[in-house]
């Protein structure tokens, strides 16, 4: 069997216009975009939709952030978008991203650059996760936090057994 890069290469032949973009639809507190060298939105999940109020992709497709955001924004993720082409991956950064009601809401955000066959940077790639709605969204299973701990100090006893 040959290693992991033919593996993808082979696979990478044989896909078509479909290479697992189609999973960000079903994450729907993550956002996903691709654009190309000029900035263009080539693609959007709905989770990214939703947030920015757009009915249908229609609205973004071919657009680039300073004809949908305020120039403040817009201007932060054009420069994100130079540095990602020059090939510097952004990761784990914390920022401030539109909410459809014009306010802004804290996100961890992380870009990537993606290249053609031959090596050149063709598109970039991102995702962002509003941090508010994470913490939400966990809340009500941190009351869990000493049952899970004592199952783990305690796994090794038996269920009748009661550890003081």
């Amino acid at each position: 069997m040959g290693d992991s890069a033919d593996l993808t290469s082979a696979l990478y032949a044989v896909l078509g216009d479909e290479h697992g973009e189609s999973l960000f639809e079903a994450l729907d507190g993550v956002q996903f975009w691709i654009k190309d060298r000029a900035g263009r939105y080539l693609r959007v999940n709905r989770a990214l939709l939703r947030n920015y109020d757009f009915a249908d992709a229609a609205a973004m497709l071919g657009k680039r952030d300073h004809e949908l955001f305020a120039p403040h924004l817009a201007q932060q993720y054009e420069h994100d978008d130079t540095q990602v082409l020059a090939g510097r991956p952004l990761r784990d950064r914390i920022e401030l991203v539109a909410r459809p009601d014009h306010s802004t809401g804290w996100h961890i955000t992380n870009k990537i650059p993606l290249r053609a066959r031959d090596g050149r940077i063709v598109a970039t790639a991102g995702i962002t996760r509003d941090l508010d709605s994470s913490a939400i969204a966990i809340a009500p299973f941190s009351r869990l936090g000493p049952v899970i701990d004592h199952i783990r100090r305690h796994y090794r006893l038996a269920l009748n057994k009661r550890q003081a």
